[in-house]
């Protein structure tokens, strides 16, 4: 037991995508990455959204079903997008008989102007609520709580027993949904805030699912 919990989670469970200083050190492959497959009517949808122009805007489309399991079905990882082209491509990549509950996106983004036209317009929100709108998906401001917003996805990276005896969690992730899986368990403690993580990583994805 004098070993550090990584390390010992490694020996005993086989688990080497755990490393010291890993933020999400729940994270495994093996429970929380699953083969896509046709969602069920009557799952709840929700689009996350975390904006960047030159660093890469990162979009999760999450299915919960009725036990509270959280499934991410697809996502969007793109720089160089303006808000227009942002909310177009959620839109085209949503199916019209997809019903979703609402999009919840950075709070930050309804005090930036468009900082890509030539004219200042309107905020990035206003520009993605009202592309949004032509399909009645409401667009929410998300929580900017980071703690407890990573505690809530922490509760479902929890590994528990499920019915059939298997390991599994609330969390799962398809297979497609690559930068998710190669971006979030590479995330680190905060050197100075260690509650939080490093925003010095590739955080987008985490900070979608965080909103949603």
């Amino acid at each position: 037991h004098s070993l550090p919990s990584s390390m010992r989670r490694a020996m005993e469970e086989g688990s080497w995508d755990v490393f010291a200083g890993q933020y999400f050190d729940e994270w495994d492959m093996r429970v929380h990455v699953c083969k896509p497959f046709k969602t069920p009517i009557g799952w709840r949808t929700i689009i996350s959204i975390d904006y960047g122009y030159e660093k890469p805007s990162a979009v999760g489309w999450w299915a919960i079903d009725s036990d509270g399991h959280w499934w991410l079905i697809r996502e969007l990882y793109e720089t160089r997008l303006t808000y227009t082209a942002l909310a177009d491509k959620i839109l085209e990549m949503t199916p019209l008989n997809e019903e979703v509950d609402f999009a919840v996106a950075d709070p930050s983004i309804w005090g930036d102007r468009q900082k890509h036209d030539e004219i200042p317009g309107p905020s990035g929100g206003e520009v993605i609520k009202a592309i949004f709108e032509k399909r009645d998906i409401r667009l929410l401001r998300g929580n900017h709580d980071r703690l407890q917003g990573w505690q809530r996805c922490r509760e479902l990276l929890k590994k528990v027993p499920g019915p059939d005896g298997k390991v599994s969690s609330k969390l799962h992730v398809f297979s497609t949904c690559y930068h998710f899986i190669r971006t979030v368990p590479g995330l680190i403690h905060d050197s100075i805030r260690p509650e939080d993580l490093d925003t010095g990583g590739e955080d987008h994805h985490a900070d979608e699912w965080r909103y949603a």
